[in-house]
C-alpha cells in the first residue's frame, strides 16, 4: 500500500491485489490478466518470447521468435476480450507437460487471429507471446 501526503492529510492507495502471487487456476486468472494492463505488466517475465508469422519466408511463410526484454513488449499483450468473444472468439487452455505447472492459453478469432500465451505457475508469469495469424 502506498501512502501519499498532500497538506495534513494522508491518503492510502491500495497496490493491484495481483501483483502478488495468488495460486489460482489459470481459467480464473487469465480474464483479470486480460483485463489489466497494470496486472499484465506485473505478470511477464524479465525476458520474453515474441513470434510472429513471417508470410515471406521461403518455401511458405514460418514462425520466427526473438527473446526480448519486458520493456520492449507492447501493451496490451491481448485484445479487448469483451469485444473478442463478442466477434466469436475463443479461448482454450491446456496444460504443458502432466504437471500442470505450464499452461498454453490460445485465443482464436474466426477472421484467421491465433495467438498463442505460454504461462508458467504457480503465480502464472508470462513467458511467450506466440501470434501465428496470417
Amino acid at each position: 500500500m502506498r501512502a501519499f501526503v498532500l497538506s495534513a492529510l494522508t491518503f492510502f492507495v491500495a497496490e493491484p491485489a495481483l501483483a502478488q502471487c495468488r495460486q489460482e487456476p489459470i481459467e480464473k486468472f487469465f480474464p483479470e490478466f486480460a483485463a489489466s494492463i497494470a496486472v499484465q505488466e506485473s505478470r511477464v517475465s524479465d525476458m520474453v518470447f515474441l513470434g510472429a508469422m513471417n508470410p515471406d519466408a521461403q518455401p511458405e511463410p514460418k514462425l520466427e521468435t526473438v527473446l526480448v526484454p519486458k520493456s520492449e513488449v507492447v501493451w496490451p499483450v491481448v485484445p479487448n476480450m469483451t469485444i473478442f468473444q463478442r466477434n466469436g472468439g475463443t479461448v482454450q487452455y491446456a496444460p504443458v507437460g502432466g504437471d500442470k505447472s505450464e499452461y498454453l492459453v490460445t485465443l482464436k478469432g474466426d477472421n484467421g487471429y491465433l495467438v498463442s500465451l505460454s504461462f508458467v505457475g504457480p503465480c502464472w508469469e508470462l513467458r511467450s507471446i506466440m501470434n501465428k495469424s496470417l
